[in-house]
């Protein structure tokens, strides 16, 4: 099986356009089993006791090189007790948020009226959906007489049984999406909730575009707008706000904060807001990290400075240099959404690290450059160091042998320096000899 590794809510490799799997079905049909062995790693709990799986659990799968996010949701029982019935409510948002549906019914039992009632829940939507028979130790010799006309999969989740067949299903229905021609700058917000994403949005705008209240988890859609800046349009996307793991409750939240990260991609740069009060904390590193994993520029931004003393700015300064530290010369301007406080300063910064992710270092520069730059350590030798793409800059490095991990930490280092790459992450690619 190809890798199949598990990202939930770390989407460093899932985009706004990645196909989404849910899997649904009655308690205790096996589907925290299916969906361990899809994602190649044991995620979601298993357990004969109906109702063990009670929030939604996302991870990310690869099969012949592409990408899919899947679900694994509660076990539907319709029930007059809360907890049954905030699953439906459960797999009710996980059906709306996916593309493709694996409905997952007992092969031991058969159809059940609640597996019709599911299987009509679906097709209300219009998604694509799979049946799943599982628990058929022999697919080849198993016949079943399916009241559903959608295509069938006879699986073993404990044995493995069928599962090349549907993955290779998955992948079929998964399609590139289409270039985007566009003429003009998009940049996200992304930060923690109530750091004042929304107030942001509204001041660059001129606009009342995004509801504004003290009360985290108001925004839970992106929303976008547009504006111009010394004569260049720029869009503008605010999102939901991103918090720990540990701390996102509820479904509604779980998909705003999906939603937001699956925006990453989609931008040119991203906005890195936090609250100047309250300072910067890991977390924010954390989203930082994940910005860079997604080749994006980043301008990181502490808001409402006009609530801070001037000692407590300069501790803010010190305090983001820090937490920041291993993102190397990050660019970072404080503002006050409310009072518009250096906000051009913040525009004009952006446009800045976006252009500086898009210049090619010519041939030549680089040859005199690597004749300045220290070799690695032992016989190790590089021969040669190019550019082959830009946004984000990627460059080639062509040595004997593998270059050590913080050899090339330090390579990226000299490279941002010399070249001014203030913001962008610098992707190196080896090629060696041996």
């Amino acid at each position: 099986m190809d890798r199949c590794t598990p990202g939930y809510l770390i989407l460093d490799q899932i985009g706004r356009d990645t196909m989404t799997v849910a899997i649904i079905g009655r308690p205790n049909v096996g589907k925290s089993t299916i969906f361990n062995r899809i994602v190649g790693r044991r995620i979601s709990i298993v357990h004969p006791t109906p109702g063990v799986t009670r929030d939604r659990v996302f991870a990310y799968g690869e099969w012949q090189d592409k990408i899919f996010g899947i679900f694994d949701t509660g076990g539907f029982w319709p029930d007059k007790k809360i907890l049954f019935k905030e699953i439906e409510d459960q797999i009710q948002l996980a059906i709306e948020e996916s593309d493709l549906i694996l409905l997952v019914i007992d092969g031991k039992t058969g159809v059940t009226p609640l597996d019709e009632d599911l299987y009509r829940m679906v097709k209300k939507t219009g998604k694509q959906m799979l049946i799943l028979v599982n628990k058929v130790d022999n697919p080849a010799r198993a016949v079943y007489d399916l009241p559903f006309k959608d295509k069938s999969f006879m699986v073993s989740a404990v044995h493995g049984h069928g599962f090349y067949e549907l993955l290779d299903e998955i992948a079929r229905q998964i399609t590139e999406p289409e270039e985007e021609v566009k003429d003009h700058l998009r940049i996200l917000i992304l930060g923690r909730p109530n750091v004042g994403k929304s107030t942001l949005l509204n001041r660059l705008t001129g606009k009342k575009r995004a509801v504004v209240e003290p009360t985290p988890g108001t925004t839970r859609d992106p929303l976008s707008d547009f504006l111009s800046f010394d004569n260049k349009p720029i869009e503008i996307i605010d999102t939901a706000g991103v918090r720990r793991r540990s701390k996102v409750k509820g479904d509604i939240e779980f998909y705003s904060v999906l939603r937001a990260l699956k925006m990453i991609p989609t931008s040119d740069l991203v906005i890195l807001l936090f609250d100047a009060v309250e300072g910067p904390v890991k977390q924010d590193l954390r989203l930082a990290e994940l910005i860079f994993m997604r080749g994006k520029g980043i301008v990181v931004v502490p808001n409402k400075i006009d609530l801070l003393k001037q000692k407590e700015r300069e501790n803010l300064k010190k305090a983001t240099r820090r937490i920041f530290s291993s993102i190397p010369n990050c660019p970072v301007v404080e503002i006050s959404a409310k009072k518009g406080t250096n906000l051009d300063i913040l525009l004009k910064r952006c446009f800045s690290v976006y252009e500086q992710g898009q210049k090619m270092v010519a041939l030549e520069v680089l040859k005199d450059i690597s004749t300045t730059i220290p070799p690695p350590p032992g016989k190790n030798r590089i021969h040669s160091i190019k550019q082959i793409s830009a946004g984000p800059p990627v460059f080639e490095v062509r040595s004997d042998e593998r270059l050590p991990d913080n050899y090339i930490k330090f390579l990226k280092r000299k490279l941002r320096h010399y070249f001014n790459f203030s913001g962008q992450p610098i992707i190196i690619k080896e090629r060696c000899r041996t």
